[in-house]
């Protein structure tokens, strides 16, 4: 399963990404991840630890939930007159 660290929350990245098969494009996958600031990565030693980031994980919730809730003014309310 990968190893943990010791503090609450933060984990190797074999298990960060366990369920996700082994390759390449995971690890940038987990890239991606920090770089935008939903995962941050600690090191100690030669391993580096990983960790979801509560605020911008609710920032990404609160943006999905405000794009995909139906809205009186949405466009897809409109019907087009022809």
């Amino acid at each position: 399963m990968g190893y943990r660290a010791p503090d609450k929350g933060y984990c190797g990245s074999c298990r960060a990404l366990n369920g996700i098969s082994n390759g390449y494009s995971n690890w940038i996958f987990l890239k991606i991840l920090c770089d935008c600031g939903l995962v941050s990565g600690r090191k100690e030693g030669k391993w580096t630890y990983y960790s979801l980031v509560p605020v911008r994980v609710q920032e990404m919730k609160d943006f999905l939930c405000l794009i995909t809730t139906n809205k009186e003014d949405c466009i897809c309310n409109h019907k087009e007159d022809t």
